[in-house]
């Protein structure tokens, strides 16, 4: 896909493993990422970068349900997965403020569901 896009000015590939924290400060000054892998799209979200999620299982396109943006999540089989990464890639340009409230949105309603069981000594 890195060759068929065509465009090695603006698109970086890499292969490399980074530590969790160092990938997520690499992520920050991406205008978005394409990802393979369900975490490298978690990593993205945390980082508040868009991304476009190339899903193979159930899991990725649950995780862009869970945040209100499935259209983000293209299964690898998709015909047309090219011209739709495009379009997607289109959209995070026009707008990439949307996506970036839309994580934080979530990002608050899941932390409120979460810290109680903590704060109550639940666990």
């Amino acid at each position: 896909m890195y060759q068929r896009l065509g465009d090695q000015e603006h698109v970086k590939l890499d292969l490399r493993l980074h530590p969790y924290e160092d990938l997520l400060e690499i992520m920050k000054n991406y205008a978005l990422t394409i990802n393979f892998k369900l975490h490298s799209n978690y990593l993205s979200a945390a980082a508040g970068v868009p991304f476009i999620c190339l899903g193979y299982r159930f899991k990725s396109l649950d995780f862009g349900y869970s945040i209100d943006l499935p259209e983000y999540v293209l299964p690898t089989h998709h015909e047309h997965l090219m011209e739709t990464i495009l379009d997607r890639v289109a959209k995070i340009e026009q707008d990439p403020g949307f996506i970036q409230e839309r994580y934080a949105a979530h990002r608050e309603h899941y932390r409120e569901m979460l810290e109680p069981p903590f704060r109550e000594k639940l666990l």
